[in-house]
């Protein structure tokens, strides 16, 4: 487990009820998997720009990236 600090041990005092669920195994269980990828130099992906990032996300999740261009381009015109 890791503790607050970063270093592996035991879990510090009881956390606060709002911050319990990052003590769960499941939870300590995935930081470790990214302090894994990162020691080994992963860093995921990099996009160019936000408008590249929602269409990586719209393509993984559904509505084309025409679509939501779409819905974006009536809150664009308004600003300037």
């Amino acid at each position: 487990m890791v503790t607050i600090t970063g270093e592996a041990g035991e879990q510090p005092d009881p956390p606060e009820d709002d911050q319990a669920w990052f003590w769960t195994p499941g939870w300590q269980a995935k930081e470790n998997e990214v302090d894994e990828a990162l020691a080994e130099g992963e860093r995921g992906e990099v996009f160019q720009d936000g408008e590249a990032f929602l269409r990586s996300l719209a393509d993984g999740a559904g509505p084309d990236s025409g679509e939501i261009e779409r819905r974006e381009k009536p809150q664009r015109q308004g600003r300037p």
